[in-house]
């Protein structure tokens, strides 16, 4: 079981619909997107279903991904489901902002108002890495080259 952080990019404003809420206003800036990968195939596959840009939409965050630039993928792997508190970690920065309420956590058992968080644009994805990684110091870190995503 592992857990990670998607940071992507929405590069301008873009009205998306998204089932089954409605047509929302995304504004731009560095996104990070919390989940976890409890199912089989484990982390690896999640997350390169999460970088193919034409898949069936499954999950909210289907909608969204094909007008983002997925630029990094933060994990841990330890057994532990950890995307409530990475959610809640990115939170705390006076930063973030959720974007649609409920958004990635409908299923939350921890009351998380979101598990997508929204930064402003050009905000340092170093520095919020630095300071996810104080309270997960296990969290890893992989740059996603241009070619990866599909």
């Amino acid at each position: 079981m592992g857990s990670y952080i998607l940071i992507a990019e929405l590069k301008s404003i873009a009205l998306i619909d998204i089932k089954p809420f409605r047509t929302v206003d995304f504004q731009s800036g560095i996104y990070g997107y919390c989940g976890s990968a409890c199912g089989s195939g484990g982390l690896k596959v999640h997350l390169r279903r999460h970088l193919k840009s034409q898949t069936t939409k499954h999950w909210r965050f289907d909608y969204l991904k094909e007008r983002l630039v997925i630029e990094e993928i933060w994990w841990l792997v330890d057994g532990f489901k950890h995307e409530c508190e990475f959610a809640q970690s990115l939170l705390k920065n006076p930063e973030a902002a959720i974007p649609l309420n409920s958004f990635g956590a409908s299923d939350c058992s921890k009351c998380c108002p979101a598990h997508l968080i929204v930064f402003p644009p050009n905000y340092s994805v170093d520095y919020l890495y630095v300071l996810m990684k104080t309270c997960f110091y296990q969290l890893e870190r992989f740059t996603v080259p241009p070619d990866e995503i599909d």
